[in-house]
């Protein structure tokens, strides 16, 4: 990753960053960095198709082949942020400590949470809630595309997690529906 420097000065004039992660994923990552230290790096998501921001992801430094920093008004991101005026939000409470905190801290604040092993399953994200966090492992109670449950949570182990995605309009929709159908 960049120098301390860079990354301080990237994160204080709210520039677009795109993360290739190859072999991890298929697709690169692009968004405004919000935090980050040796370990991890937290980014508030553009989405390439429709040009918002679409929720939290964060990931491991040495995943990262390489990025590019889109440091001048004239790069195509650059007009559209200004353009739509979107601005980076603050991530209430997150902590990129560990996995383990991580996990704890997304869990604590937000409904759902998106899990990827992308070297073990490639393009496939399991989004649920955490039953139980422990030092080497975690359970996770997935959700269903329907907005249904499955019966029984699945276990994972820490070791095997490359990011863990948050906040994004499709999570918010599966939950909304998950709860609304409680109320029927």
């Amino acid at each position: 990753m960049a120098k301390e420097r860079d990354l301080d000065e990237i994160i204080e004039n709210k520039w677009i960053v795109e993360f290739d992660r190859k072999p991890f994923d298929n697709s690169k990552e692009l968004g405004f960095v919000l935090a980050w230290n040796n370990y991890f790096t937290l980014i508030h998501i553009l989405d390439k198709d429709w040009y918002q921001l679409d929720g939290y992801c964060i990931f491991q430094n040495k995943s990262v082949k390489k990025f590019w920093v889109y440091d001048k008004d004239e790069y195509f991101f650059n007009e559209v942020v200004k353009l739509k005026k979107l601005e980076p939000k603050p991530v209430p409470q997150v902590s990129i400590e560990s996995w383990e905190v991580i996990l704890q801290t997304v869990n604590d604040n937000f409904n759902l949470v998106g899990i990827e092993s992308e070297l073990i399953h490639k393009d496939e994200l399991k989004i649920g809630k955490l039953k139980k966090i422990g030092k080497k492992s975690f359970s996770l109670l997935e959700i269903k595309t329907d907005a249904t449950w499955f019966e029984c949570a699945s276990k994972i182990e820490l070791k095997l997690l490359t990011k863990v995605c948050f906040d994004s309009s499709y999570n918010k929709t599966l939950w909304n529906v998950s709860e609304s159908r409680k109320k029927k």
